[in-house]
């Protein structure tokens, strides 16, 4: 019976040492966490490019396009995939895309 006891101290001290630890390794983490608040964020934009696959003309189409073409990022590409040329997505992407880098051409002339 006395050996019982003592593993069931030792365990209970190992427990309480345990829960010590891991008290004070969850202070250190929330000063880290309300420290990393307190500074600025960075500037840090990865770029991204975003793949938008297209089968027919919905409703919103011409909306959904201009939307994803008028991103506030600085690095990003946006590409559009349709099944075939046949869709007509891609006769509507083609014509806004044309009327896009034309724009962008008068604007750098």
């Amino acid at each position: 019976m006395q050996v019982a006891i003592r593993i069931f101290w030792a365990l209970g001290i190992g427990l309480l040492a345990q829960s010590v630890a891991a008290l004070f390794d969850g202070f250190s983490f929330l000063r880290n966490v309300r420290l990393s608040r307190c500074r600025p964020l960075n500037d840090f934009t990865p770029p991204v490019t975003v793949i938008i696959p297209c089968k027919g003309i919905e409703t919103d189409f011409e909306s959904n396009v201009s939307n994803y073409l008028s991103q506030d990022y600085p690095h990003y590409q946006v590409i559009f995939t349709v099944a075939s040329v046949d869709d007509p997505a891609y006769q509507a992407l083609r014509t806004r895309l044309e009327n896009v880098s034309m724009n962008k051409q008068n604007e750098e002339a």
